[in-house]
């Protein structure tokens, strides 16, 4: 039985899928990479641009359209439990701070990769294209809300650990706390793993921690 979709989980869904439109839209009509303005290059990329920390969390690749029917499920599934149970207004700055700090965890690790493989924070061209790892931290941009949704699991594994959630694939449920554990794990893994894959692991670690310390800040409180 679907649940009651609350209102702030149902304007985020909204937005990612009008996006998702729109850049497809707008990329199939003038022949324009949307998504490589949208989304988030390193910060000493010729291609980064400020406004990127926050459109990045709200686009998706309409070549993925798997990425964005993961995302929102989950976000549809966990985040509305953590809205009613929080109220809108928390849950939206949780979502939001969590996104935030996946970025920035994100572009921190991108620094750090480059300084190991350069000795520098600023490397000259010819560095950037020499190195395999470098061309790819300045050459390739992230996107998707996986950071935020990240965070949200977290959430959810909190305020509701026993409740189970109905994966897509494998089709089988799990409790909450458990899939949050699992998810944290592998992004960890895949994080120093993953070869020259640029799918986004590290953003799903930075929004996993992001979320963990928000939610210690405010027990705190």
């Amino acid at each position: 039985m679907l649940q009651r979709m609350t209102p702030v989980v149902k304007n985020l869904i909204i937005i990612n899928v009008l996006v998702l439109i729109a850049v497809f839209v707008v990329g199939s009509t003038f022949n324009v990479n949307v998504n490589g303005y949208l989304a988030i290059y390193y910060w000493d990329s010729s291609l980064f641009n400020p406004f990127q920390i926050v459109t990045s969390f709200f686009t998706h690749s309409e070549h993925d359209i798997l990425h964005i029917l993961f995302n929102m499920y989950m976000l549809y599934f966990a985040g509305t439990i953590v809205e009613m149970v929080w109220g809108s207004k928390r849950f939206l700055l949780f979502y939001l701070i969590c996104g935030l700090g996946a970025v920035l965890f994100g572009q921190i690790w991108d620094l750090v990769v480059v300084f190991l493989e350069t000795n520098s924070l600023t490397p000259t061209l010819n560095n950037v294209i020499e190195n395999l790892k470098v061309k790819s931290v300045y050459g390739i941009p992230s996107l998707g809300a996986s950071g935020a949704i990240s965070g949200v699991l977290i959430a959810f594994g909190v305020v509701n650990p026993r409740q189970h959630i109905q994966l897509i694939f494998p089709p089988i449920a799990m409790p909450a706390i458990i899939l949050a554990l699992m998810l944290f794990s592998a992004s960890i893994l895949f994080s120093f793993y993953s070869g020259d894959s640029r799918i986004d692991h590290v953003a799903h670690l930075g929004g996993f921690l992001t979320g963990t310390a928000l939610l210690l800040y405010w027990r705190k409180l």
